[in-house]
């Protein structure tokens, strides 16, 4: 993506970790990537997602699905991020028992 837009791999992870400002031309240049209205990214939802297609002739691209996260795959991820969540406090109680003392 980096590349198709002129910009370094660094630079664009920053774009998506929200730590530098997109310029709108930027942005218009991800959504023709994308082939989807500027507007879809600025209003992302967690219920899209992105997903590698492969075009003939033309290259590689993504688009957006926007067909809603099913019950199954919701419960999945709730009960990832409730794992991780528990290491992270397993962890944070390790660094207060041996470093903030």
């Amino acid at each position: 993506m980096a590349d198709s837009i002129g910009i370094s791999q660094s630079y664009y992870a920053r774009i998506e970790n929200n730590t530098v400002d997109l310029s709108f031309s930027k942005l218009e240049k991800i959504a023709e990537i994308l082939a989807i209205d500027p507007l879809q990214l600025l209003s992302f939802d967690g219920t899209q997602y992105f997903q590698s297609v492969s075009h003939s002739q033309v290259g590689s691209g993504q688009y957006v699905d926007q067909r809603p996260i099913t019950a199954d795959q919701l419960g999945k991820y709730q009960q990832e991020l409730e794992k991780l969540q528990g290491e992270v406090n397993f962890l944070r109680k390790l660094i207060e028992q041996h470093f903030l003392k």
